[in-house]
């Protein structure tokens, strides 16, 4: 046999081997999917995942599951979509939720959108919390197109962190076609991500001013879900807040809320997630980030260590 025959030879059987393989991985996809039909989404990645990275024929079979499946089944493909693009990115190991690989980004907008049910809601929050806006801006248009055919709350505010050009005018447009929108809170909020300055500058001075800790903390949600510049620096000015808040059984420094504010526009920044300050040197750094950043001086000092804590419930009868 001639080396060329012999080569030749090898390739088909590498390539037979291979198919071979792919279609035993592919068997392995089926069955996950067939699951999700019967139970909730459990974590396993296994059958879509090969080298620490996600089988573009596997996340086309999920896409397709997207588009075919309906009612618990569509939402458990949803979430798993969404582990696809949390658990393969590099970030992960470092405690970080975020999804990064456009071609998983695209199945999210594409497919995930195709319906309003839960798996929407599903996808929206990802997309809101999860996918950096840049990673977004190619899906302008979809996501603008969504709002008009299938008005959605999430969806003015993934459009709130986008801030498109367009974003404006299709909010107008919306709220033309369908005043009953002018009530809702996420249209207040997306206003004031897409140019409202006025708007902007009366959240901004509410939460500045606030010294109530509940209040303080939901007007930091509502600053972060706006996300311009102006908002999130003063999200940053306020990290050495003294504000605790209080619960039933636990209390936690405010801090940790204004944090949680901060990531979805700063997916890339591990030190700011809350679950990750352990220490006083934890926080440290935070604020090392938010000088730089945004150019914070501090006009007080660093309050004393605190994230969350139980308190301890009184025996019945007890104050």
């Amino acid at each position: 046999m001639s080396r060329a025959l012999a080569a030749l030879l090898a390739l088909l059987l590498g390539g037979a081997a291979r198919a071979q393989q792919e279609g035993r991985g592919m068997d392995g996809v089926e069955a996950a999917l067939a699951r999700l039909r019967e139970d909730r989404f459990r974590g396993d990645l296994s059958a879509f995942v090969q080298d620490g990275r996600v089988r573009s024929a596997a996340l086309a079979r999920a896409a397709q599951a997207l588009r075919e499946e309906r009612g618990e089944a569509r939402e458990e493909v949803a979430r798993l979509v969404v582990a696809l693009g949390t658990e393969t990115d590099p970030l992960r190991a470092r405690g970080a939720l975020v999804v990064r690989d456009p071609s998983v980004v695209a199945v999210l907008v594409t497919d995930g959108l195709l319906l309003a049910d839960p798996a929407k809601d599903v996808v929206l929050d990802a997309l809101r919390l999860h996918v950096p806006a840049p990673l977004l801006a190619p899906h302008t248009a979809a996501l603008l197109e969504d709002l008009r055919r299938a008005p959605d709350a999430s969806m003015l505010l993934v459009l709130a962190r986008l801030k498109p050009p367009e974003g404006a005018a299709a909010l107008e447009a919306l709220l033309k076609r369908e005043p009953a929108w002018e009530r809702e809170p996420e249209t207040r909020l997306a206003r004031a991500a897409l140019g409202d300055e006025r708007l902007e500058e009366e959240l901004v001075d509410a939460f500045l001013a606030a010294t109530d800790p509940e209040r303080k903390v939901a007007l930091a949600r509502d600053l972060g879900r706006v996300a311009s510049e102006r908002a999130l620096r003063a999200l940053a000015s306020e990290l050495r807040t003294e504000l605790v808040v209080r619960e039933p059984y636990t209390e936690r420094s405010a801090r940790l809320d204004l944090l949680e504010a901060l990531v979805p526009s700063f997916l890339e920044e591990p030190a700011l997630l809350p679950h990750r300050i352990l220490s006083d040197e934890d926080y440290g750094r935070v604020e090392a980030w938010a000088e730089q950043r945004f150019g914070i001086v501090w006009d007080r000092p660093r309050p004393p260590f605190m994230t969350k804590h139980g308190i301890p419930h009184p025996p019945d009868g007890g104050d």
